[in-house]
């Protein structure tokens, strides 16, 4: 199979429904992730709300996401990802139904995204953990890896879309495309059947399943080393600054280069929303990285004895 590459995993019909599904999807999300600051600037005038946003979104995925871990070993992944998404989805219909109705506010637009960001942190976790399931176990790393394709096409997609759309449509367009995006997901999750995995029993404790995984990180050098690396990079500075500078320099090309609005509130909107929101988002992204694979590793090291279908 990897002398072929990993698309011929795309066989499995469940697979590349929810391949194609999450791309939609996640590109959509991106668009949102650019609309909304966008938005908020425009109410606003001031980049400190962008960056309070982008807090009250990521800072509850780092803290959820431990837990989350955990949870995903114990309770069906499908059903998990079937509740956040739903909910996700009702979050996104309610901030556009206020941006429709001029009901918008600064503190609902954070209210909003704090919501989404814990939604992600019960999510992202699970995410992971249910891709495999969707092939069998001698497809596993394909799937990881067209996964992966998927998360990165989707970065470069949506803001691009993105650009275009708030400059034509506006940002409440933006919002309602990644509303009904989730109904994709939603659809395929409730068509596919997982195939049967180690499950940890329900009365384990969080933080022996947190100690247990982190010990299997710490044995494996591979693991060790990426969430070191991830780790660490949360305190680089400059990892963050050179993000933020790209992000100014990606801002233009939105602005400028995609859709000829130079010199419009929407410009200025755009270079604001890259501004504000990517310096926590690079900075909190690897701390999040790495306490997501502690968290996930947890049913290799302590369920391998217990088995569970995840048709529920």
């Amino acid at each position: 199979m990897s002398r072929q590459g990993s698309l011929p995993v795309l066989r499995h019909r469940g697979f590349a429904a929810f391949f194609i599904a999450a791309s939609i999807s996640n590109a959509a999300v991106w668009m949102q992730t650019i609309a909304v600051p966008a938005l908020l600037f425009d109410l606003t005038g001031k980049a400190t709300w962008l960056g309070i946003a982008a807090m009250a979104t990521l800072l509850p995925q780092v803290i959820i996401s431990p837990y989350a871990g955990v949870l995903a070993d114990r309770v069906s992944r499908r059903l998990i990802l079937i509740v956040t998404q739903s909910v996700a989805m009702a979050v996104t219909f309610t901030l556009w139904g206020m941006y429709l109705a001029g009901a918008l506010t600064p503190y609902r637009i954070v209210f909003l995204g704090f919501l989404n960001g814990v939604c992600g942190g019960f999510q992202n976790s699970t995410w992971q953990a249910f891709i495999p399931l969707l092939v069998p176990k001698e497809d596993m790393l394909d799937a990881v890896k067209l996964n992966s394709v998927q998360f990165t096409l989707a970065r470069s997609i949506g803001p691009a879309v993105a650009g275009l759309v708030l400059a034509r449509w506006g940002s409440g367009v933006a919002i309602l495309v990644n509303a009904l995006t989730f109904l994709l997901v939603i659809g395929v999750l409730v068509t596919v059947t997982p195939r049967e995995t180690a499950m940890l029993p329900p009365d384990t404790r969080v933080f022996e399943a947190l100690r247990d995984g982190a010990r299997f990180v710490w044995r494996n050098l591979p693991f060790r080393t990426a969430v070191t690396v991830a780790f660490a990079g949360c305190f680089s500075f400059r990892r963050s600054t050179a993000c933020w500078k790209r992000s100014r320099s990606s801002a233009r090309s939105i602005a400028s280069g995609l859709v000829p609005i130079t010199g419009t509130p929407a410009a200025s909107s755009a270079r604001a929303s890259f501004s504000g929101v990517w310096p926590p988002y690079c900075t909190m992204t690897p701390f999040g990285f790495s306490m997501r694979t502690i968290s996930s590793t947890s049913s290799s090291v302590t369920g391998s004895k217990y088995r569970r279908s995840e048709v529920s």
